[in-house]
């Protein structure tokens, strides 16, 4: 049962980030309706990457982080779930930097990258998404959308989709990050002639 809620709970965020990224990519910007225009919405299509992929820097963010709560040192909820019995528990992190290295580890701004993903933003009232979609398939950063402050730019949620497959085993990671709420990563992985499985870890501060 747990292992089904997990594989759901992944299906419905893989949907979101989906439903964010469709326009990825695409010359043309989508035309405004009155309607869409009466709330304020606005759809811009980036077409040089470049300047795109320097608007949100993950390394440096996530850096920022670590060093925040580093400093801050609360105490969070943890719920850990996987081939065993789920262990939730209380408790200080000690290493802030070996705990979102797979955060950091998520940075699409490399030199070597700088063509590699398309980029789409959508901009509303309250809020600026911009969401990169991976444009080569051997690239396991598949998406990543960051939704921001309009007018502040401060960050309000983070999600990335990781894919990997080779001739051993296909893995499938969705990472979220909510600052000062929570973050999770949940994750499939399907091995040669081994049963799939399903793992997470969702922390709430």
């Amino acid at each position: 049962m747990l292992m089904n809620l997990i594989k759901n709970t992944i299906y419905i965020i893989f949907a979101a980030l989906l439903s964010i990224t469709a326009g990825c990519g695409s010359k043309e910007p989508a035309k405004e309706t009155p309607a869409d225009q009466a709330q304020s919405e606005k759809r811009v299509n980036l077409n040089d990457t470049t300047v795109a992929l320097e608007k949100f820097d993950v390394r440096s963010y996530f850096e920022g982080e670590i060093k925040r709560l580093s400093y801050q040192n609360p105490t969070v909820t943890k719920t850990v779930f996987g081939q065993g019995p789920q262990e939730t528990k209380q408790l200080k992190i000690n290493n802030w930097r070996k705990e979102l290295s797979i955060f950091l580890e998520s940075d699409i701004s490399k030199p070597a990258w700088r063509n590699a993903y398309s980029c789409d933003t959508v901009r509303t009232k309250k809020d600026l998404i911009i969401a990169y979609a991976a444009r080569e398939e051997n690239l396991n950063i598949r998406s990543l959308s960051v939704r921001m402050d309009a007018e502040s730019k401060v960050v309000k949620e983070i999600n990335i989709q990781q894919f990997t497959t080779n001739n051993l085993y296909t893995s499938t990671r969705v990472l979220s990050y909510v600052p000062g709420e929570s973050y999770s990563v949940l994750g499939d992985q399907k091995v040669k002639m081994v049963r799939q499985s399903s793992y997470g870890i969702m922390v709430k501060f």
